[in-house]
């Protein structure tokens, strides 16, 4: 079992180390011959949503993360509480959390919570001001080791004139020891962090005695922190300390807080610091401000040339790109000659990646300085594989460019292009990185390494290595479970059976590249490849490889199709039809499947739903059915609706039995609507969903069941759905409105404004927006009396925009038309409605101005411009004040 308590800080880094940590997690859980493996890990929310967030850099750690997460309520509730009590009789810890716990948070009491709290509330001037130090730089991008240095230089910024000179000089270490004493066994709010030297390595040793005192804040108080601190800008004083003292590799993730906050030239302060210790982030954001406050000024742009040349070679190659985009032409140019004779060339992956940006950026010269240092016969062989990979493909993108460079100027001499070929440099440095024996490098077990070692032999016509390769038999070391590593496998041991450029490259420089490629004699890597293939579908990877990812089963029963596995393709179809869950069966994965080629799996599971799909369960009829219906599946359909689904499925949820209506409607099965509709779907549904009683009364509306629309309003729905789905109350009440039901939107209407919980901003939009739109004007100022402005969260970008955008929309009067027939013709009248009386308006207006002052300090200050209308053009000042005119003169050297 592997233990991850606070995954973030594993997962979660600011370099590749946290993808690389979950790498090697997804590795372990798929190898099956170290089954069983448990990987248990705590999150917070905000970080969860971070990793696994689609947009998200985090690719491994989604993949690791994505649909295992199980939900801990921050309480527990009644029921679990009497199950709690049982327990607390045999344990007298948990007799006293359970006896003092406010409001259920019995584990927090547990972990010392309240103490902890309690020795935060009542700490003095010194200790607070050491603590919000904290929080502030955790919760700005500072990682969580915070330095003695730093701690002591940003606290004194949070101390009044009067409070620092009436301090002793001790005052630190007295306010370190009251932070750092445990509070009932659980460590105090600021721990020091001591290193442990688990390796003989004398440099983590000196390492460990030597450097300076760091120290943790608790993790309750962090994200305490992060929620009570977050309208709170810090004193300057503290920016100041982080530009001095903070770590170097969070310099840039810091600066883009001073950024989001308006205060332009710290950010600058610590872009540039960073860009110094090599972040090519923060050198693009120095660069990119720098230049937008003065084009014509250079200074920055030379600058960050100069200062990264001898960086690694990400931030090089990331700092081309941002030059070449300001076309900043001489730096360029002055730059890539630095790279390429400066550059250490120890690691294939570096060096992969320069040719990568200097190829980006055209600098041709540079990568022929470069490759006559010879990198293929310098670098190490220490990041294995893939390494070699990455700089063998580098190699050949350079190759494919001088070919097509040079049949471009000599078109009508191929055979001269073919014997020039062998002199371009980036050939003689395949030819090294090759003679390095390439093929020793993939680990056998790893499926993916092998065939992505084997795609780029075959690219480079290396014949004697992918004989070396398939002489260590990786077919019978490979990892089964890894659906798609295996996929990968055998179409790369196809393609070395059928030799060939399509699929090596997409590109007209790739195809001649293959094409001008010294002849070989592939024949016995072809017999080699096909006993590969036929040792690796002896080992049954249909019954072995992992069911546990669609796109990857998907993948490997595309190349067991191609390469004439019929069995193993047959026998992977019944399996997966046999134990995939029948909950993934919808429009999207059929034609997922029909694409990817899966068409006896997805006509499997088909056929699986269509029999055992329990008919009462309204939402899976109502998914196969759109499914069905998406891939014109006629006689299935006929089938299901043989088994009478309108009979016996469930009436409770009004937006599935809407959807199952219209789809039952669009396909014409009339009799089932019929009688779906004879079983009074309004006296059923739940009337706490607002969604599902909004879409059934749509839906009822639209098939003219007036009975039954009349049934539902009838039972009141106003007073009985649940305002937790605020966009849901808003559309009711619009649909509420449009049926006349004019006492049904007053009684929500009013329920709602006077009862919604005002901390999301996302819903109090959708609220006023609701409001606004059935021209509740009375509600809206009884929405407003209870100060959303001063409540409500403001921790999302475009929730906070929605929230301003609707109380503008507000200012804005009501166009109400009237229509009436005089004398034989239609006159059309427009009248401005005001929604508020003149004390409505002001407390709007305040509102206005109440929520746009809260935006700076929550990071937002891009938002605050908008609607401010005041002019920052240089930023702000931490008072609010607009800063005064500085350029880079005024960026220190720190």
């Amino acid at each position: 079992m592997v233990w991850l308590n606070e995954t973030q800080h594993y997962l979660r880094t600011v370099d590749d180390a946290g993808e690389c940590v979950a790498a090697g997690l997804r590795t372990i859980l798929t190898d099956s011959t170290r089954a069983p493996v448990l990987v248990l890990g705590t999150l917070w929310p905000a970080h969860w949503d971070t990793l696994t967030s689609s947009t998200s850099r985090f690719e491994q750690a989604r993949a690791v993360l994505s649909g295992v997460d199980i939900a801990v309520p921050t309480a527990f509730d009644d029921e679990h509480m009497v199950v709690l009590n049982a327990c607390a009789e045999q344990d007298q810890r948990l007799a006293e959390a359970v006896a003092n716990a406010d409001a259920g948070h019995v584990t927090q009491y547990l972990a010392g919570v309240p103490e902890l709290m309690a020795r935060y509330r009542h700490a003095a001037p010194t200790a607070r001001a050491l603590i919000h130090a904290a929080m502030d730089a955790r919760r700005f991008g500072h990682r969580r080791a915070l330095s003695h240095t730093l701690l002591k230089a940003a606290a004194s910024a949070y101390l009044s004139d009067t409070e620092w000179d009436a301090l002793n000089e001790d005052w630190f270490d007295v306010a370190l020891s009251y932070a750092g004493r445990p509070c009932k066994g659980v460590p105090g709010p600021l721990t020091r962090i001591r290193p442990r030297v688990l390796g003989p390595s004398p440099q983590a040793a000196d390492q460990a005695v030597s450097s300076e005192p760091r120290y943790r804040l608790a993790d309750y108080l962090e994200q305490h922190g992060r929620f009570s601190r977050t309208h709170q800008m810090p004193p300057n004083g503290f920016w100041t300390a982080l530009a001095d003292h903070a770590h170097p590799g969070d310099l840039n993730a810091l600066g883009n807080a001073a950024y989001d906050r308006g205060l332009y030239r710290d950010a600058a302060q610590h872009w540039k610091k960073g860009a110094t210790h090599g972040s090519p982030g923060a050198a693009r954001n120095l660069i990119g401000l720098l230049l937008e406050l003065h084009p014509a000024d250079r200074r920055p742009v030379r600058w960050a040339a100069d200062h990264l040349a001898g960086s690694d070679a990400y931030s090089v190659s990331c700092l081309l790109g941002v030059l070449h985009e300001e076309q900043a032409h001489e730096e360029v140019i002055g730059l890539a000659d630095r790279a390429a004779t400066d550059f250490v060339l120890h690691e294939a992956s570096a060096v992969a990646e320069l040719l990568k940006g200097l190829q980006a950026v055209g600098a041709r010269e540079q990568i022929d300085s470069l490759l006559a240092r010879d990198p293929a016969g310098q670098v190490g062989l220490d990041d294995g594989a893939e390494g070699m990979v990455k700089l063998l493909n580098a190699l050949l993108r350079v190759e494919s460019d001088q070919i097509f460079a040079l049949q471009f100027n000599r078109p009508d001499h191929a055979s001269a292009v073919a014997e020039l070929r062998q002199s371009l440099l980036a050939r003689k440095q395949i030819n090294t990185l090759l003679a390095r024996n390439p093929s020793s490098c993939p680990p056998l077990q790893e499926a993916s390494a092998v065939a992505n070692m084997l795609r780029v032999l075959l690219a480079a016509g290396a014949q004697d290595q992918i004989g070396a390769l398939l002489a260590r038999d990786p077919a019978s070391h490979v990892h089964l479970s890894d659906a798609s590593g295996v996929a990968r496998l055998l179409t790369q041991l196809q393609q070395v059976q059928t030799p060939g450029p399509w699929g090596e490259f997409h590109s007209l420089p790739g195809f001649i590249s293959w094409s001008n490629r010294p002849p070989v004699d592939p024949t016995d890597n072809q017999a080699i490849a096909q006993d590969q293939i036929q040792e690796l579908l002896a080992r049954d990877p249909a019954t072995h490889t992992s069911l546990d990812s669609l796109s990857s089963l998907s993948e490997l029963l595309a190349a067991l199709r191609a390469v004439g596995a019929q069995e193993q393709y047959r026998a992977l179809t019944e399996r997966a039809v046999t134990h995939l869950a029948l909950d993934i069966v919808g429009a999207a994965t059929l034609g997922s499947l029909q694409a990817s080629g899966a068409h006896d799996l997805a006509a499997g599971l088909t056929e699986r739903a269509m029999a055992q799909i329990p008919l009462g369960d309204t939402r899976a009829v109502m998914r196969l059915l759109v499914a069905l219906r998406a891939h014109r599946a006629q006689d299935q359909i006929s089938a299901l609706l043989a088994r009478d689904p309108a009979t016996h499925v469930s009436l409770h949820d009004g937006t599935d039995t809407a959807i199952l209506l219209e789809e039952l409607m669009e396909i014409g099965a009339q009799d089932q609507v019929r009688m779906l509709l004879a079983r009074k779907p309004a006296a059923h549904v739940q009337l706490h969903d607002a969604y599902g009683v909004n879409r059934l009364l749509e839906s009822l509306q639209e098939f003219q069941e007036h009975d039954q629309v009349n049934a539902l309003l009838a039972r009141a729905p106003a007073a009985h759905v649940s305002l937790h789905d605020t966009q849901a109350v808003s559309l009711l009440l619009r649909s509420l409105k449009a049926l006349g039901a004019q006492v049904q939107v007053k009684a929500l209407a009013r329920r709602a404004a006077t009862s919604l919980p005002l901390d999301n901003a996302r819903n109090v939009a959708a609220l006023l927006e609701g409001l606004r739109r059935v021209r509740a004007g009375d509600e809206i100022a009884a929405l407003l009396a209870r100060d959303p402005a001063s409540h409500t969260r403001l921790d999302d970008p475009a929730d906070a925009k929605r929230l301003i955008e609707q109380l503008m929309e507000i200012t804005k009067p009501e166009e109400q038309t009237t229509s009436y027939a005089a004398d034989g013709f239609i006159t059309i009248e427009q009248q401005a409605i005001e929604l508020l009386d003149p004390d409505g308006k002001e407390e709007l207006k305040n509102q206005l101005v109440r929520l746009t002052a809260r935006l700076p300090a929550v990071g937002l200050f891009w938002l605050y411009q908008r609607y401010s209308g005041d002019s920052y053009w240089f930023g702000r000042e931490p008072n609010g004040d607009p800063a005064p005119a500085w350029d880079w003169g005024d960026v220190y050297d720190r």
